[in-house]
């Protein structure tokens, strides 16, 4: 074989005999040169550690916003349980904390069995009471009359005010009549008031005429 240079590649041909003419071939092979790519060296990459600082002041953060809801929520209860004491302490047991005023009517007693007695109004209030819990009697001598918003007792109680169930703090009631001859002439009346079992304060005695 005989190498021939064309260009970068070699050829390489069988050599001609010696009765061949020149420039003749039976074979003829052809190599060529092949670039490899060129190897990259391998990299190395260390990940760093993320700071753990942000963290740390969120644990901080929380920590400080419960210790804070904790100190309110036990102030608050203080506050509330100080003022449930202080409502407590303002309002009666049972009952109510109203005074009323009685005084005679100016009309006169008379043999009729309609005559108005007694006109009652509120010296202080603070509630308005319901007639529902409230028991009102008169009493002349040994007789005891029970009083009532309707017509089913010896004494009837008049309203001035707006809600017919209510005893209302800013109304005068009157006392009168009802079918019964109570006081002819002059008479003092005793006046028992209770609400819900409690005697109300006010003027216990009224003299009519």
């Amino acid at each position: 074989m005989i190498p021939t240079f064309v260009g970068r590649r070699v050829v390489f041909g069988p050599m001609q005999p010696p009765n061949q003419p020149h420039g003749q071939f039976h074979q003829t092979t052809t190599v060529t040169h092949v670039q490899q790519p060129a190897m990259q060296p391998a990299g190395i990459y260390i990940q760093q550690p993320k700071p753990q600082g942000g963290a740390g002041a969120v644990v901080l953060i929380i920590g400080a916003v419960l210790a804070i809801a904790v100190v309110l929520t036990v102030v608050l209860a203080g506050v509330l349980y100080v003022w449930a004491n202080s409502l407590a302490a303002d309002q009666p047991e049972s009952g109510t904390r109203n005074v009323y005023y009685a005084t005679d009517t100016a009309s006169s007693m008379t043999w009729g069995n309609e005559d108005s007695m007694i006109q009652i109004s509120w010296d202080l209030a603070s509630d308005d009471l319901n007639w529902a819990f409230v028991v009102m009697k008169l009493s002349v001598g040994d007789n005891t009359y029970d009083c009532s918003t309707g017509y089913d007792e010896e004494c009837i109680i008049t309203e001035d005010g707006y809600d017919d169930a209510l005893w209302e703090r800013n109304e005068f009631i009157t006392l009168s009549e009802n079918g019964v001859n109570i006081c002819s002439s002059s008479c003092t009346l005793n006046i028992y008031v209770t609400y819900r079992g409690t005697s109300v304060s006010g003027t216990s005695q009224v003299t009519v005429s």
